[in-house]
């Protein structure tokens, strides 16, 4: 059950040049709609055009998926040895890429985090206060009673990350240069109260590059897994709650651990498997409520697995159901263990959060899931803002917004779209299960979630996922320019990447430090430092 086990060759279907260049073309056109819509012109001058854009690309890549001739291969390798890309590096050389790219996530986690955000957010303090107290031996919960039942996983390794502090901000402070940090304000007794907090958001948030890495490494191989890993180590969406005290980066790294050993479970039938996957389902709902929408996602892929054809080679039998059944009820066992422990009821539990859809009395549905659709390119004003009569989010996740940005980068903007629109063909023509699942992921949240309306903390889920489709198109507009007049045209494709990588890395770094960060309108609900 591997996805990308094909190499897909133009077929003469669509004939002449745009059978070979089609979805580079797409690819281009996408690139170009994106960058017209973040000029925010107004409707005629940049959404229209740019919407119209986009559209077309769209279309051009629904025209011509169907009339590609498909070469079957199998596995991972096979993928990334498609056309003439090489089936691996060089020794050496992909971990040397896994090390740099973990090494400047972390590094653009750390870098100015005294000065960037500017002060402490209204949520940071009440997770603060509640860290506070579960240090000083409050007894244990699985919800806060501040702040509406919080989840307390990310409190928990807070307060551990306070008893032990010294040493994460000694070496801070030994090196302020090398960090960018300021030394006056390393002194100060904030940094002491607010740095180990956010340290279990840039631990959490840098382990989710290395788990992203390890899962699409293992499911489409290593271009998509590298291309995946940069473009989620420099996302402005991202990078920011990597660097806030929010519980919700911990969502994205509990499902890409437990979507990868579901899929593992699988394909093995092994017990041990699907336990893993059991033991992490069920504490992902100790994370952030988004996480819900994972069980919902892997509850419709089983429904969906034999009749869209995506059981393939799998293990079945009466072990591997006795295992799937052990694994169930390890998350049963786990959820209902949360709820016990948690002060609520079995209805407070399940529906916490649903407040966000209750007290907005104006909130149009339809308009909120169309905008949570488009999150990713296009931002409305409306809803750079912590609450109204149609909407509530949270100070964090206005941060772009009110300066008119995206919270992705053009890059992964574009290519994540036409990305989605290349899995869900491959999950419904090529029967890959991997795509499928990823899909149905994204589409749950979006479903369950997104009618609330774009909160970029709440649809932080979706992220690891958008940044993997635009590493599977990526990789696809490569193997095609490659496939043209080879060997030149494999450089032409390697330059092409390298391109769109420098740009993506630039503008990561661009939109949070250089616009958002000094921006006092962007970062107008974080407090003073």
């Amino acid at each position: 059950m591997r996805g990308g086990g094909e190499n897909e060759s133009p077929g003469a279907g669509v004939g002449g040049l745009l059978s070979h260049i089609g979805v580079p073309l797409a690819g281009a056109l996408a690139l170009a709609g994106q960058t017209v819509l973040s000029t925010e012109r107004g409707l005629y001058l940049s959404l229209g055009p740019g919407a119209a854009l986009l559209g077309l690309a769209m279309a051009l890549l629904i025209y011509l998926l169907p009339r590609r001739r498909d070469i079957p291969s199998a596995g991972p390798e096979a993928a990334a040895g498609a056309g003439t890309a090489p089936r691996s590096l060089p020794r050496g050389v992909e971990p040397a890429i896994l090390a740099i790219l973990l090494l400047g996530g972390l590094y653009l986690r750390l870098y100015r985090i005294d000065l960037i955000p500017w002060g402490l957010n209204n949520d940071e303090a009440i997770n603060a206060l509640e860290v506070r107290d579960i240090a000083a031996g409050k007894p244990f919960a699985t919800l806060t009673e501040r702040g509406l039942n919080r989840e307390t996983m990310f409190h928990y390794l807070a307060a551990y990350s306070y008893r032990s502090s010294g040493i994460q901000l000694n070496l801070l402070r030994a090196m302020p240069a090398v960090f960018g940090l300021t030394p006056k304000l390393l002194g100060d007794q904030l940094i002491d109260a607010v740095f180990p907090l956010r340290s279990v958001s840039v631990a959490a948030g840098t382990l989710t590059l290395l788990l992203l890495y390890l899962f699409a490494r293992d499911r489409f191989g290593w271009p998509v897994a590298l291309l995946a890993t940069a473009f989620l180590a420099v996302s402005p969406w991202h990078l920011l709650y990597s660097r806030v005290g929010e519980r919700a980066v911990l969502a994205p790294l509990f499902a890409v651990v437990t979507i990868g050993l579901f899929l593992k479970a699988l394909e093995s039938g092994r017990t041990r498997d699907h336990v893993g996957w059991g033991v992490f389902a069920g504490l992902g709902f100790w994370t952030y409520t988004s996480f819900r929408a994972i069980p919902i996602a892997l509850i419709a892929f089983a429904l969906l697995r034999r009749p869209l054809g995506w059981a393939g080679d799998g293990a079945a039998g009466p072990r591997a159901r006795r295992a799937a059944l052990i694994a169930l009820g390890i998350a049963a066992v786990l959820v209902a263990a949360l709820m016990l422990l948690s002060g609520l009821g079995p209805v407070g539990f399940v529906t916490r959060g649903a407040y966000a859809a209750l007290i907005t009395p104006k909130a149009n549905f339809g308009i909120n899931l169309l905008a949570s659709l488009g999150m990713a390119s296009y931002y409305p004003a409306r809803y750079a803002v912590i609450q109204t009569d149609a909407f509530i989010s949270d100070g964090i996740s206005t941060t772009y917004g009110l300066i008119g940005l995206a919270p992705e980068t053009t890059v992964v903007a574009a290519l994540s779209i036409l990305g989605l629109v290349y899995a869900a063909w491959r999950a419904l023509r090529r029967r890959d299960a991997v795509c499928g699942l990823l899909v149905l992921c994204y589409l749950a949240l979006l479903l369950t979630v997104g009618f609330a309306g774009p909160s970029l903390t709440r649809m932080l889920l979706n992220a690891p996922w958008l940044c993997l489709f635009a590493a599977l198109l990526a990789a696809r507009v490569f193997q095609d320019v490659a496939a043209l007049r080879p060997p030149l045209t494999v450089w032409v494709g390697a330059a092409l990447i390298g391109a769109l990588l420098a740009w993506n890395c630039v503008q990561g770094y661009t939109n949070l430090f250089l616009r958002a960060g000094r921006s006092e309108q962007a970062m107008q609900n974080f407090g003073p430092t």
